[in-house]
């Protein structure tokens, strides 16, 4: 399991990086969750103009567009480029409906989960409607350590500062890095973005 590998890493000692392929980013619950939320956070930032209760322009550059115009969705300020959004669950926080965790290998394992998403998008628009397309970058930066974030790390703090001290194990970070295509369809609507379904004209 995952959880075992990075045990295995720590233990090792060596203190580098452990770089996880997409196949094994997609086996953690923990991870996939962060990446929906950030993939929603895109979706507001588009159809609502606001994040979070943040608002954001890429609604309103959307809705000014001329008919046959094509943008790119850049946020202004921004040096690279598009727009990121960043994913950061504290161990105490991944509870599910039911008050679980669902996915408590992982926790245990890092403690808290951090993924940046960058979004790379364009827009053309054709009539009233508009097509935005392009891709997400979702990039995970964990600490591989032990310190009191939850329960767990509490009651065996002591015993992982003894493993590094004299056992040789080494903290390490945790990376990887998943890119899929974004694309939906919207209907200008006045000064509203309204999602195309696939029966719809």
């Amino acid at each position: 399991t995952m959880p075992t590998r990075f045990l295995t890493h720590y233990l090792g000692g060596t203190g580098e990086d452990l770089i996880l392929s997409e196949e094994q980013i997609a086996t953690s619950q923990t991870y996939r969750d962060a990446m929906q939320e950030n993939r929603r956070r895109v979706s507001d930032s588009i159809i609502k103009g606001e994040v979070n209760g943040q608002q954001h322009e890429f609604k309103e550059m959307i809705t000014s567009m001329e008919d046959g115009e094509t943008i790119t969705l850049n946020k202004l300020g921004l040096d690279d480029g598009g727009d990121y959004w960043d994913r950061d669950i504290k161990a105490r926080n991944v509870k599910n409906i039911l008050g679980l965790d669902p996915d408590p290998e992982q926790t245990l394992s890092t403690g808290s989960v951090k993924i940046r998403t960058h979004a790379n998008l364009s827009a053309e628009r054709d009539g009233d409607l508009v097509t935005i397309s392009g891709e997400l970058r979702h990039t995970i930066n964990d600490r591989y350590d032990f310190n009191s974030e939850n329960l767990f790390e509490e009651e065996m703090f002591d015993v992982f500062v003894e493993v590094e001290e004299h056992g040789g194990a080494k903290s390490f970070d945790v990376k990887g890095e998943v890119v899929e295509p974004f694309s939906i369809q919207l209907r200008i609507d006045g000064d509203s973005l309204k999602p195309v379904s696939n029966g719809d004209d």
